[in-house]
């Protein structure tokens, strides 16, 4: 006898256990968005507008009564996880909201996306070309100047005139750089001949000043088109760099400046 309702007890307790699991089930918000509200979902319904850094969010259906949203968002680099409560009323409302906007297109996805930088800033860190000079702020305010340095180890690093520097992206506020370095050939080549012709310039004076044998002097002047067109290999990469377009962006939520 007592075995039995040891059995029922279990069984009831079991039952419970079973109804309270599949009452947390996680429920679309509308047809809209699906069964996850991801950032440009949440941006162009305004479903939460306050939340900074927003990177998704789910809805849990906790009873019949009560929903619960699980929404994740960035500060300082990291993701975090907040809970917010909401009555049958309060979600039905929303959803109606929602439900009432148009749907959204990829070409509204894709223009929202360039926007939302801090989603993918380390997509973006890593594709910047190295070698250019560009202007870092930092989350407290201070700029950083110095040539890119190829990005590691969740590191940006740059090289200033007396030391090496390594900044965590999520400390990176914004960056000022050149997203392409255009090459222009014909001015390079009058920049290599410019070069040359100082170069040779300088070895006459040399060859003036000390007056060597004709076989020395023409090492000097083959010293010093070398030279020259050393220098202006140098300075040719640095007048493409500083002659392409420069762009500057974001890598927190603006709403966070």
């Amino acid at each position: 006898m007592r075995s039995s309702t040891n059995y029922k007890t279990i069984y009831l307790i079991l039952l419970v256990a079973c109804g309270m699991v599949a009452a947390r089930e996680v429920v679309p918000l509308s047809s809209k968005v699906g069964m996850t509200v991801d950032a440009e979902e949440n941006s162009i319904y305004g479903i939460f507008p306050e939340v900074i850094g927003f990177h998704d969010a789910q809805f849990i259906q906790v009873s019949i009564d009560h929903y619960q949203a699980r929404i994740s968002y960035q500060s300082k680099g990291r993701v975090k996880v907040v809970n917010r409560q909401f009555t049958a009323r309060q979600f039905i409302a929303l959803k109606h909201r929602v439900d009432k906007l148009p749907p959204i297109t990829e070409t509204m996805r894709l223009d929202l996306r360039e926007n939302l930088t801090y989603l993918h800033a380390v997509d973006i860190l890593e594709a910047i070309p190295t070698g250019q000079f560009v202007v870092v702020g930092h989350v407290n305010g201070q700029r950083m100047r110095g040539i890119l340095l190829p990005f590691s180890n969740q590191q940006l690093n740059l090289q200033t005139t007396v030391k090496k520097i390594s900044v965590p992206y999520h400390e990176v506020e914004t960056i000022a750089y050149r997203e392409q370095i255009i090459a222009r050939p014909g001015l390079q080549k009058w920049i290599y001949g410019i070069c040359a012709a100082i170069g040779v310039g300088l070895a006459e004076i040399w060859n003036s000043q000390t007056a060597d044998r004709g076989d020395q002097q023409w090492h000097y002047r083959s010293m010093g088109v070398l030279l020259g067109l050393l220098a202006g290999s140098e300075l040719g990469e640095a007048v493409n760099i500083l002659a392409s377009p420069k762009t500057s962006f974001s890598l927190i939520p603006e709403a966070a400046q």
